[in-house]
């Protein structure tokens, strides 16, 4: 097994993906700095490699301990992703559009309470309502025909309590991180968020379950003059920790996509 990097530097900005046919099992820690992709941080005091490297899997590969990621990761301001973090959580098959249709169902005042704690995010799609999007005809799931993507706040105590049973505490965030009391699932296909900053009182981290999404990152006006717009690529099994509160971001999928978003700090 294995896994290819590839990097892709202009005069302003970077961009990074990993290759279809990488190897899973096999943690990666990618910071990008002010300027673009800085580095990609393997076993931390490891050198790095050079794009374009294959890199060989160990055979017990080692995952970023939580103290590890406190230490060196867990509060800087650089945009990161760690590859293959959830390769073995239950929701990268479980969670789908049918078992969420099905685990609010059970909930159903649920889906009338949204408010600006608990939102629904319709992005560019036809839909008004988490009661709305669930009651598509069944041939709008998978067709992608008409495209859409959403996003919802899971802040039911009853359904978030069921859907963290597929999804448990990322094991590298810091032991005494507080987390919220409400996750997002967003899911679809197509462009989803146009670039914005996030109005939150900690960290982001997104698990990306299922499919690819690109993400584009630019930076307040403030740092104009040493920070540039970059891009980066993720798959499933990826998760993505930004601070959003301070840069700018949007992303875009390019095949149907599902992801679990909270916070941290």
């Amino acid at each position: 097994m294995h896994t290819v990097l590839e990097a892709d530097f202009g005069a302003s900005s970077g961009s990074f993906r990993t290759a279809p046919d990488s190897g899973s099992g096999f943690w990666w820690i990618f910071r990008m700095d002010q300027t673009g992709f800085d580095n990609a941080l393997a076993h931390p005091d490891d050198p790095l490699p050079e794009p374009g490297a294959v890199l060989n899997d160990p055979e017990d590969p080692p995952k970023p301990t939580s103290s590890i990621f406190e230490e060196r990761y867990a509060y800087l301001p650089q945009p990161m992703i760690i590859k293959n973090a959830f390769m073995d959580w239950k929701a990268r098959k479980q969670l789908t559009f049918q078992y969420l249709k099905e685990v609010y169902n059970r909930w159903p005042d649920a889906l009338n309470h949204f408010s600006n704690e608990c939102q629904f995010l319709p992005f560019k799609s036809v839909f008004a309502t988490l009661n709305e999007f669930f009651n598509m005809p069944e041939s709008d799931v998978n067709s992608g025909n008409p495209p859409w993507y959403v996003g919802f706040s899971n802040c039911h105590p009853n359904i978030l309590k069921e859907l963290r049973e597929l999804y448990p505490r990322p094991h590298f965030l810091p032991t005494d991180a507080e987390l919220p009391n409400t996750d997002y699932t967003f899911l679809g296909e197509g462009e989803g968020a146009v670039m914005h900053l996030d109005y939150i009182p900690r960290l982001m981290w997104q698990a990306q379950l299922q499919g690819n999404k690109t993400w584009f990152i630019s930076p307040t006006p403030e740092c104009d003059s040493k920070c540039s717009s970059f891009s980066f690529y993720v798959e499933a099994g990826d998760a993505v920790l930004i601070d959003t509160r301070i840069w700018y971001h949007g992303t875009i999928t390019g095949q149907f996509s599902i992801t679990i978003q909270s916070e941290y700090g």
